[in-house]
């Protein structure tokens, strides 16, 4: 006998982790376990009255979070995703340091019981079944080793979630914002590609991008005043200016992998410099640029 207990005004996340313990226990064993809301200090007279005195209560989120069992947390780590599983005689605790830790707290629960989500939908998900659900004892702890965790897009669909992607997403782009601009009005803006502009790429190590670039970026935050961050990139694909002022700001380092020069100073260089034109406006905001095609090597 048992039971699943949150808070009386569980958060989300929270009141997603029950749903999804209680309906994967339910597939692994055909028994349907209650959801019941409680503040934390009522949480085991409330599951005793309503389920019996002998039921074993799973607990999730704030009515787990003993004081000892964040300490056990925090020692390893302070990521909102991190997470305590502990298992004895009389409960099963699962909290995070967010609601969204206490979520991917349950997943790592499920895994133990045999649970796997290979891939999005039916196929790729295992369930196992049995007739009794046995968690062994313990005090598992764990934490993110990375801050963001999502595929391209970020799109926080069910999947991405039971595979615990999650913490902020970084919103990237390829491509740098200088206005309706073209290669016909304005050829100094653009890549010096074997003699002639081309407009694979901008020219960054001219003035009047850099300007422009950076008003763009202003604009985006006095527009987004919440977002922590923007993208910036190089567009998809080569063609990067070849002109003598860009070859200049590169580090001369070699990309094994792509088989040329990498190009990641020229641009780590160009957007430090937009950075420090919206500082003063915005002391705190920053860009997120993809790691790719030979911008994949750390700048010199």
């Amino acid at each position: 006998t048992s039971a699943i207990v949150i808070a009386a005004a569980a958060h989300p996340d929270e009141a997603l982790a029950a749903q999804e313990l209680q309906q994967h226990l339910a597939r692994i064993s055909g028994a349907t376990i209650e959801v019941l809301r409680a503040k934390p200090e009522e949480a085991a007279a409330s599951m005793g009255q309503q389920v019996g005195r002998k039921a074993v209560p799973i607990l999730l989120g704030s009515p787990a979070l003993s004081s000892d069992l964040e300490q056990a947390i925090r020692a390893q780590g302070g990521d909102p995703g991190s997470f305590a599983v502990k298992v004895d005689g009389e409960s099963v605790r699962v909290a995070g340091l967010s609601p969204e830790g206490t979520l991917f707290g349950v997943y790592e629960l499920l895994e133990q019981l045999g649970v796997r989500w290979f891939m999005p939908g039916d196929l790729g998900t295992v369930i196992p079944t049995a007739k009794t659900v046995t968690v062994r004892v313990q005090t598992t702890v764990q934490v993110p080793s990375f801050t963001g965790r999502w595929h391209t897009g970020g799109a926080r669909d069910p999947w991405q979630r039971r595979v615990r992607m999650g913490g902020p997403y970084f919103p990237s782009c390829h491509g740098i914002k200088i206005g309706k601009v073209s290669v016909a009005d304005h050829p100094a803006y653009f890549a010096l590609r074997n003699g002639e502009r081309s407009s694979s790429q901008l020219c960054v190590s001219n003035p009047e991008v850099l300007r422009l670039a950076t008003e763009n970026a202003a604009e985006f935050f006095r527009k987004n005043p919440d977002q922590p961050w923007c993208g910036m990139g190089p567009n998809d694909g080569g063609g990067f200016c070849e002109c003598l002022n860009c070859r200049a700001l590169d580090g001369g380092d070699w990309d094994p992998f792509s088989n040329e020069l990498s190009v990641t100073d020229r641009y780590v260089w160009f957007f430090n410099r937009v950075l420090e034109g919206i500082k003063d406006e915005f002391p705190d905001k920053k860009l997120c640029f993809y790691v790719y095609a030979n911008y994949m090597r750390p700048p010199v």
